[in-house]
């Protein structure tokens, strides 16, 4: 016989939306308007529903707080510390995506006062730990480039190669010699080269 304990907890998702506007890698943040933490600045985030998986809710929770959709949702990290909501006992799936900032107009869903990108650098104090959602996902971001290519997500459909360099620069934040850069791009990506610009192979 074994004696077990057993509590319940909440599931939550979180999540890390990077774009890239003015040549700076962004994240997007928004303002609750509602009790607790009326005010407070955080991720997009949600309780995970009863007839729903994990991703399905971090899809609503996209459209529902910020009426945007993505076409690439990437497992970040789980965060189950004891005591990292002071309400209840929270684990939270993290999930970080990449939207291009061709067409991206967030808005802030039924909660929220504001939803607006800001500069990864420079974010405002957030609530519990957020911060250091944004801060692994961004580590998780930059390992999944080494390997796949993840980085499309941040292009238009056709792009000239210098973009696909200097956004490569951005995100690993150090510059690129052209020869060594397009012998990487060689090997890890499908792109083929249209008459004036590049694009990638679906």
């Amino acid at each position: 016989h074994i004696n077990m304990y057993y509590f319940c907890f909440i599931l939550a998702c979180d999540l890390v939306i990077f774009t890239i506007k003015s040549w700076k890698l962004h994240v997007l943040v928004v303002q609750r308007g509602v009790e607790p933490y009326h005010w407070m600045r955080c991720l997009p985030w949600g309780f995970v529903s009863e007839n729903e998986d994990c991703e399905t809710c971090a899809h609503r929770v996209l459209y529902k707080e910020t009426s945007l959709y993505c076409r690439y949702l990437q497992l970040s990290s789980v965060q189950s510390q004891p005591h990292r909501d002071p309400r209840w006992r929270n684990v939270s799936i993290v999930y970080y995506t990449i939207i291009s900032s061709e067409n991206i107009t967030p808005q802030e869903g039924n909660n929220q006062l504001w939803a607006m990108f800001m500069p990864l650098d420079i974010l405002p104090q957030l609530w519990f730990d957020h911060e250091h959602i944004i801060k692994n996902s961004f580590e998780q971001l930059k390992k999944d480039l080494q390997w796949s290519d993840t980085i499309r997500y941040f292009l238009p459909k056709h792009f000239p190669l210098a973009l696909l360099k200097e956004v490569c620069q951005i995100i690993y934040r150090r510059s690129f010699e052209k020869r060594n850069f397009n012998k990487f791009i060689k090997y890890r990506f499908k792109i083929i080269k249209t008459k004036y610009k590049e694009r990638w192979v679906n």
